[in-house]
Formats: C-alpha cells, structure tokens, sequence
C-alpha cells in the first residue's frame, strides 16, 4: 500500500525527467509524454509535449534567494517544512509537493485581539497535470492552548506549467504577499473572538462533538477529553472548570423542541460552563496529540471543527440552524420489512419415508 504523504523539510527533493511512451505494441504515442521520477520506472503523469517542467527543487530555491535579498541576516530563522504526495493519476509518490515558509521576522500583533499572527508563504506544484503552481500568503496563529495552529489565506495566484514559464514570476510574488500580510492584518479583527468568549455547557459541548462530522473514534477521544477539564493541555488550574462541578452537568434535565418535523433533546442552559475555545482545544488536542490521521486531512479536520464553532457563536440559539448543532439529534429507527412469502418445508417422519429399490 502506497504512504499517503511524505512529511519533512527534505521531502520536497526530488528530480524528475520526460520521457517518450509507448503502446504496448512499442508505437510511440504522439504528442504526449511521460513524466518519471529521474533514473527510475515511477511515473508521476503523462502530459502534453507542451507541458513546462519545473523541478520541485528549483522552486524551493527561487523563493529562497529572494527571501535571502528581502530578509537579510534573518534568513536563519526561516521555517521551511515540505509535504510530498500521491500522483492524482498514477498514485506513486511524489506526484504533487506542498512547500510552506513561516517567516517569524515578519510577526506583528493585531491591534483587536493582541493575538500574534505570523507570516506564512506556501508554494505548491505537480508532475501529475492536477495543480497549476499556486502561491498562498497566510496568517498563522497559535489558536490553542496545545500549540494547534490556524492559518487564513489572504492572497492566492497561480502559474500554468508551459515551456515559456519564467521562475522569476515567482519570486515576484514574495513582495505582493507582503503586501496582502499587511492587509489581512487588517480583515483579522474578532475572527477569534467570539469563539473565546462564548459560554458552552457540558452537555452542549457533548452534543457539538457528537454532531461533528468525524469517526466515531475521534468523538468518543474529544468526548473523554471534554468532559475531563484535567486532561487539557496547557491550562493553569483556575482556568479549568472545576471538576465535580462539571460532572453535575449530566444531572440538569432537557426539553424537547421540533425542528423540521422532528423531536430533538435541547439541553438546559443551567450548569457550570467554559467557553467554546475550551471545546474547541479539546478537539485539537486530540487532533493534534493522539490521532493517527495524516497530517493534511487533520488539518482539514481542525478547519471543519473550527467553522462549525464559529457558526454556534454566531447563530441565535432560539434557532434551528443552532439547535441542530448542540441539541441531540432524534434517534432513526427503521421498521421491519414485510416478510417475503417462502414455500412451506414439509416434514416426514424418516419411518414413514422409505424409498424402494428394485
């Protein structure tokens, strides 16, 4: 079974090279080429004779000679980190690279929140025909007490692989990407905000976790965590609800309310509660420190946990929208079929059957 990625500042580094293919009658296939791994048979994609060979290396080095001209001695303390990834088409390895740059020089607080974001610059590319080489100018945070970083894209552009493609359309972009820091610096604002402040019961954390769209693995994990404040990563004692007091959570009772024709379990208001950052820190953790899942599909998840948090902030709680998140969902019971019709078996005694041999 193929890795799914390859993660690490080295993994980047490979080197490619065209190649004629052919039928399996030996004909050479017009107008199209191979692109392998070089001196072995792994073949990343097939691709037009137009398509515009870049090596993954030497975008690794573009962007750093011009972070060297624009960083100066700061150069050092550049954060590179790579991941390599499946062809799209053939799934060997190495068929798409994601290289990222967090540039700590470039830190600034944001004015609303006192948070510190960090510059991030992305590149992107691939061997498989799948992806243009897009660049990505990001916000990065520390968003948990666990060390669970959020990023926020705030420029993205993007070149075709062709014969005429210049490099240095590139390098041109790390000014620009500058620039587009400055300005989302400025969007920023309460993104985090509502999400530290608002208030969450146990049994609304419960309900929020068990309608994630996650395994049931990772559910039963953040649940645990949640529902023990002592196991959260990186709090003081007085910022932890106090434990016998959140266990008498379970005790406060439920109504029920309808929402689209169906009878869900709203949970009482009353209680001991945190605050939805607090879930959300229990979900990264988990993400973070215990689950296996590799590394792009987790931060995907902690994005998906993040947006649906960001939507109980927001929504009324008299609503549907934001019932359907911390409410307990109806349990689906489905009937049983009408039993088919069978022919009916007919027993015999075995002394009363006997089959005669003549």
């Amino acid at each position: 079974m193929r890795d799914k990625e390859t993660n690490g500042p080295d993994a980047y580094n490979i080197k490619v090279e065209k190649c004629n293919i052919y039928t399996p009658n030996g004909h050479a296939i017009p107008r199209r080429v191979g692109i392998y791994v070089e001196g072995t048979d792994t073949c990343l994609g097939v691709n037009s004779e137009n398509y515009g060979m870049v090596q993954y290396p030497d975008i690794k080095d573009a962007v750093d000679n011009a972070l060297a001209i624009k960083c100066g001695a700061d150069l050092e303390q550049i954060q590179f980190n790579s991941i390599l990834l499946p062809s799209g088409t053939t799934g060997e390895m190495g068929g798409r690279v994601a290289m990222e740059w967090y540039l700590p020089m470039f830190n600034k607080t944001e004015y609303v929140t006192g948070d510190v974001l960090g510059m991030t610059f992305r590149m992107r590319s691939s061997h498989d025909g799948g992806w243009a080489i897009p660049s990505d100018t990001s916000l990065k945070r520390i968003a948990c007490m666990n060390g669970w970083v959020m990023d926020r894209s705030v420029m993205s552009t993007k070149f075709k692989h062709t014969k005429n493609i210049d490099i240095q359309m590139i390098v041109s972009r790390i000014d620009k990407s500058l620039e587009a820091f400055e300005d989302g610096m400025n969007q920023y604002g309460n993104l985090f905000t509502d999400v530290n402040e608002t208030d969450v019961t146990w049994q609304e954390g419960l309900n929020i976790i068990k309608n994630l769209n996650f395994m049931k693995k990772d559910r039963e994990e953040i649940n645990h965590l949640w529902s023990r404040p002592y196991l959260w990563r990186g709090y003081d004692s007085d910022r932890q609800p106090e434990m016998q007091g959140w266990e008498t959570n379970r005790n406060y009772g439920f109504s029920f309310v309808e929402i689209e024709g169906r009878q869900w379990k709203k949970p009482s208001p009353e209680g001991l509660k945190a605050k939805v950052g607090d879930l959300f820190n229990c979900i990264t953790q988990h993400l973070t420190h215990t689950s296996d899942t590799g590394y792009l599909k987790t931060a995907q998840k902690g994005q998906e946990a993040f947006s649906t948090l960001q939507k109980f902030c927001e929504t009324p709680r008299v609503s549907d929208a934001s019932m359907k998140l911390y409410c307990e969902a109806p349990k689906i019971t489905r009937g049983l079929g009408t039993p088919r019709e069978v022919n009916k078996l007919i027993v015999t005694k075995s002394e009363e059957f006997s089959i005669s041999s003549n």
